[in-house]
């Protein structure tokens, strides 16, 4: 393989584990600019209404958990419940050799305040 090949490898490879994306679904409000986050249902004390829900991935978890928040903002929620934290392990090629790799998952609940 070419020095070239290599490095282009190398950097498809950092690429590809570096971005992190979500999905979401529930209804859309007027976009907000500050989002709270909370892990515990038991810490928010203003009454509030579930407008969705959505699942991060990336292979960085704060970035996935950042990449939550700007989806949340975009789609009008005034906080994120976060209910799980998964890693997911995968191997090349879909083989069954140990795990070569993994990609954070989080799961999250948007809420606007009433």
């Amino acid at each position: 393989m070419s020095l070239i090949a290599k490095f282009s490898a190398v950097g498809l490879i950092f690429l590809l584990t570096s971005c992190a994306k979500t999905t979401y679904l529930g209804s859309s409000h007027q976009a907000t600019d500050v989002v709270d986050v909370f892990f515990d249902e038991r810490n928010i004390t203003v009454e509030y209404e579930v407008i969705g829900r959505a699942i991060g991935e990336g292979h960085r978890i704060k970035k996935v958990k950042s990449k939550l928040i700007d989806r949340a903002k975009e789609e009008g929620a005034n906080a994120i419940l976060i209910s799980a934290i998964e890693v997911d392990n995968y191997a090349v090629n879909g083989s069954v050799a140990p795990a070569v790799g993994s990609i954070d998952q989080v799961k999250a609940t948007f809420i606007r305040y009433k």
